[in-house]
């Protein structure tokens, strides 16, 4: 059978496409709060590849289908761990099963065989802490053509015809194709690792002028260092309602912008030791160095009063109107500063679960409809 330029075309548009996918690893991994997610959004995505793969195929002849579905489910296998192959498998043997044909069951085992062989891949590179390179994606694609062995399900003349005409052109395309979408996968996560390695070097949150958590860490040795909290430390969270719906309605800049604002804020309020940050989970931290429990309450009381009472003006006009959950600790000594951090968040959950969905709404011009929608909303998805 005659490879000729629209089949090629074909191939490499899947390689193509693979690329892209390769390529938005970074913004993937920046959108999802987890490693885990990051892995099943992407075995999500490269297991569409398969169903594109399998509903625009080569067909030889009737009922026999070939394409470059070894291609995503090596890469999910490989560098996507468990999390990551299964939905990508799921996707691939229910395409195969519905697509059908006298080829289906060879079809699905070859499918299982390169997840099984990528997955044993992924997991000794993982083991030898070793990162991708040509020599060992060149490893990948050649076990990925293991698969072959699925011929043996098919009727002996089909199987010849498999061997002898496709496989010679089929398996160099896998191989390059592993190859080439590997390394692009390879380096969109150094570049990714790198990024992240500076964001927890960085003092301060670009954004907000909040110190990052890497920041606050620092500035707790400092602190316990010196020794100045001799009526005590306490540390509070704010958690700003509807952030997430903030950042989806008018993008993170404007989030950045209210977190800002809040910043400018609390330091006009809070003395110049105390400390500001913002964690990685985007709760605000206030640390009260050398207060007393009495003085600590009260400062809340103006924080609250002060911080939250004007809204926060956008570039285009739009005004909103910031209002958070608060959680709070205090300890006559410095403790660790996760200690505190972990307190502080239990009593910020549990204030959570006795707020009654009174929160101010995240824009002036929004009435108490939609207050208690986003009350009602909050309580629905919690």
């Amino acid at each position: 059978m005659p490879f000729d330029l629209p089949v090629l075309l074909d191939y490499f548009s899947t390689a193509a496409i693979l690329s892209l996918l390769a390529s938005s690893y970074r913004f993937v991994r920046r959108s999802m709060r987890t490693e885990a997610s990051t892995q099943v959004v992407l075995g999500v995505f490269f297991g569409a590849i398969t169903f594109l793969q399998m509903h625009a195929p080569l067909q030889p002849v009737p009922g026999l289908i070939m394409d470059l579905r070894a291609v995503p489910i090596a890469l999910a296998g490989g560098f996507l761990g468990w999390r990551g192959l299964v939905p990508c498998l799921t996707i691939a043997v229910a395409t195969r099963a519905s697509v059908g044909g006298v080829g289906a069951e060879a079809g699905i085992l070859a499918i299982l065989i390169i997840g099984v062989v990528a997955f044993a891949w992924g997991e000794t590179m993982r083991a030898r802490g070793a990162e991708g390179s040509p020599k060992s994606l060149a490893i990948l694609g050649l076990a990925a053509g293991l698969d072959t062995l699925a011929v043996g399900v098919l009727p002996p003349e089909m199987a010849l015809l498999v061997v002898r005409d496709i496989l010679p052109w089929l398996l160099p395309l896998e191989v390059v194709g592993i190859v080439g979408v590997g390394m692009l996968l390879v380096r969109e996560g150094a570049m990714f690792e790198g990024e992240r390695a500076l964001r927890a070097a960085a003092s301060t949150d670009p954004g907000s002028g909040l110190l990052t958590e890497a920041g606050l860490e620092r500035s707790w040795a400092h602190v316990v260092a010196d020794g100045a909290t001799s009526r005590g430390t306490g540390l509070v969270l704010l958690r700003l309602h509807h952030a997430d719906w903030i950042a989806r309605q008018y993008g993170q800049g404007a989030l950045d912008l209210v977190r800002g604002a809040l910043r400018q804020r609390l330091e006009r309020e809070l003395p110049r030791a105390d400390v500001l940050a913002l964690l990685d989970g985007g709760d605000i931290a206030i640390v009260l160095l050398d207060r007393s429990a009495r003085d600590q309450a009260l400062l809340l009381a103006t924080v609250e009063r002060e911080a939250f009472v004007r809204p926060v003006r956008l570039p285009d006009g739009t005004e909103l109107r910031p209002s958070c959950l608060i959680g709070q600790t205090w300890d006559d000594a410095c403790r660790p500063l996760d200690v505190q951090v972990n307190e502080a968040r239990a009593s910020l959950e549990h204030n959570s679960r006795l707020r009654d969905g009174r929160a101010a709404a995240p824009t002036l011009d929004v009435g108490a409809a939609r207050d208690a929608l986003f009350a009602r909303a909050e309580r629905l998805s919690g």
